[in-house]
């Protein structure tokens, strides 16, 4: 199995929400998305609307779409 590098910390919101992409995610404002854990829900948000919506999962359905994407 091939470690995987820590995410990359691209903000602290307003509300101490800490954002992070994937270091795998290039260095430029390209449209990324973005993570944060709030309470038990993880939060997603595309780097080039950081102000905008945002799609909130709980962690469990998360992880199960991870999991399905690197499969």
């Amino acid at each position: 199995m091939t470690e995987r590098s820590k995410p990359q910390v691209v903000e602290i919101d307003a509300a101490g929400v800490t954002w992070a992409k994937s270091s795998a995610s290039g260095g430029s404002e390209g449209g990324c998305l973005e993570a944060a854990l709030i309470g038990d829900l993880i939060a997603i948000r595309t780097s080039r609307h950081r102000s905008g919506a945002r799609l909130s999962l709980p962690f469990r359905a998360w992880s199960t779409l991870i999991k399905w994407l690197r499969s």
